[in-house]
C-alpha cells in the first residue's frame, strides 16, 4: 500500500492499533489517502463515505503466531516491565490454567519475560487471554457493502489476485488494480525469508492442527468457540476431536 500510494501521489498511514489516530485522520485528514490499522473496531457510522478491506485470520492461528512472536519481539509494550497485568490476572481462566496462587502473579515484569517463564501450554493460554479484546472486535465487525473481507487463507499465496480485487473494490480502474496486484505479488510471503526470529515465522494456515494440544483445543473451544462460529471457521465443536486426532498421529 505504501509503494502504491507513493507511485500515485496518495498518502498512506499505518496506525497500528491506535484507533484514535486512525479516526482523527478519517475525520480531519486532507487529500486522497489510504489508512490501515489492526485489532480494533472503528465506528463506521460516523465516517464520511469510504471503502474498506478487512483481513480475517483463523483466531486459533493468531494465538500461535502471537505466542512465538512475543517470545522474541523487541516491541516496547511487550518488553517493558510497566505492563498492566490486572486485566489478565483478574480473568478466571488465568487463575485456573496459569497461576492460582495470587502471591505468584506477575507484577513489575514484562509480558515477554513472564511468557518466557511459562511452559508451552500455559504460555499459549496467556496469549489467548491477551487476545480476548481482539476476539471481541472480531465478533462486533458489521456486514457492510463498503467492506470487502478477505480471509488469510485466500490472501497468502494469491497476493496479486487478492490485492487487485481490493483496489477494484476501492474504486480504482483495471490498470491501477493490476499495478497494485503486481506490487503485492512482489511482496508475497513466498519471496521472503521465514524463521523463528522473524515477524513471519511460518505463515501457513491451519497451524492449530499440529500446534494445539488436546487441552489447548478444549480450552479454546470452551472460552472462545463463539469466535470460530462467528467468523465461519467452524460450525460446531467437532474440530476439538479433529485436533486430537491429528495430534495423536
Amino acid at each position: 500500500m505504501r509503494k502504491f500510494c507513493r507511485e500515485r501521489g496518495w498518502m498512506f498511514t499505518h496506525c497500528q492499533g491506535d484507533l484514535d489516530v486512525f479516526e482523527d485522520l478519517i475525520r480531519h485528514g486532507e487529500g486522497r489517502r489510504i489508512l490501515s490499522f489492526n485489532n480494533s473496531l472503528p465506528s463506521f457510522a460516523a465516517y464520511p463515505p469510504f471503502r474498506a478491506s478487512r483481513f480475517l485470520r483463523d483466531p486459533r492461528d493468531l494465538v500461535i503466531s502471537g505466542y512465538h512472536y512475543h517470545l522474541w519481539t523487541r516491541e516496547i509494550w511487550c518488553t517493558t516491565p510497566v505492563f498492566s497485568w490486572e486485566p489478565l490476572t483478574s480473568d478466571p481462566v488465568f487463575r485456573l490454567e496459569i497461576e492460582g496462587d495470587s502471591t505468584k502473579w506477575p507484577n513489575g515484569i514484562s509480558f515477554q519475560q513472564y511468557l518466557r517463564s511459562l511452559d508451552y501450554e500455559r504460555g499459549m493460554v496467556l496469549e489467548m487471554l491477551w487476545r480476548r479484546p481482539h476476539f471481541c472486535t472480531m465478533l462486533a465487525w458489521p456486514e457492510l457493502p463498503e467492506i470487502l473481507t478477505l480471509r488469510y487463507e485466500e490472501l497468502v499465496g494469491n497476493e496479486g489476485r487478492a490485492f487487485a480485487s481490493i483496489f477494484r473494490h476501492y474504486g480504482f480502474g483495471d490498470q491501477d488494480a493490476a499495478r497494485g496486484g503486481a506490487i503485492a505479488e512482489a511482496h508475497s510471503l513466498k519471496h521472503k525469508r521465514k524463521g523463528v526470529l522473524r515477524h513471519t515465522r511460518d505463515g501457513s494456515p491451519r497451524q492449530w492442527t499440529h500446534a494445539y494440544t488436546p487441552r489447548l483445543a478444549e480450552l479454546f473451544e470452551n472460552h472462545f468457540g463463539s469466535v470460530l462460529r462467528a467468523t465461519g471457521y467452524e460450525t460446531d465443536e467437532s474440530w476439538v476431536e479433529c485436533a486430537r486426532g491429528v495430534l495423536a498421529q
